[in-house]
C-alpha cells in the first residue's frame, strides 16, 4: 500500500500490509467540486515498528489499497 503523508515530510511511502497498523479516521478527498469521490482513507498510525517516530501521526492511503475492519 502507498501511504500519502499528512504530517509526514517524506514523499509517498510504500509499505506492506504487515508493516504498519492504522485506525480509520474518516474518508478524504482533495477535491470537492465538481465531484467528491473520497478516494483516500484518513488514518491514524497505531504501530509502525520500522518507523516508530511516525506512530500517532495521521496518513492517507488510497481506498483501493486498504481494507477497513470494524472492531468494537
Amino acid at each position: 500500500m502507498t501511504v500519502i503523508g499528512i504530517g509526514i515530510k517524506n514523499k509517498d511511502m510504500v509499505v506492506g500490509p504487515n508493516d504498519i497498523t492504522m485506525a480509520f479516521v474518516d474518508y478524504f478527498d482533495f477535491f470537492q467540486i465538481p465531484i467528491t469521490d473520497f478516494r483516500y482513507y484518513r488514518c491514524k498510525i497505531l504501530s509502525f515498528p520500522s518507523r516508530a517516530e511516525y506512530e500517532g501521526r495521521e496518513a492517507l492511503i488510497h481506498a483501493v489499497d486498504g481494507r477497513v475492519f470494524h472492531d468494537e
